[in-house]
């Protein structure tokens, strides 16, 4: 958790982004990164049965 505030915090200053669009980035990188995370553990679960 603390290296994606960290990577966060490093677009930030690099590119001035102002906070509601970091909030935004940040949701959607948790929505795509839990899409991932269920769409792994499904295809194994189905591979496994």
């Amino acid at each position: 958790m603390g290296f994606i505030f960290h990577c966060c915090h490093y677009f930030e200053s690099d590119f001035e982004i102002d906070g509601a669009k970091l909030m935004r980035f940040s949701d959607i990188f948790a929505r795509m990164t839990v899409s991932l995370i269920l769409f792994v553990y499904h295809t194994c679960e189905y591979d496994f049965q």
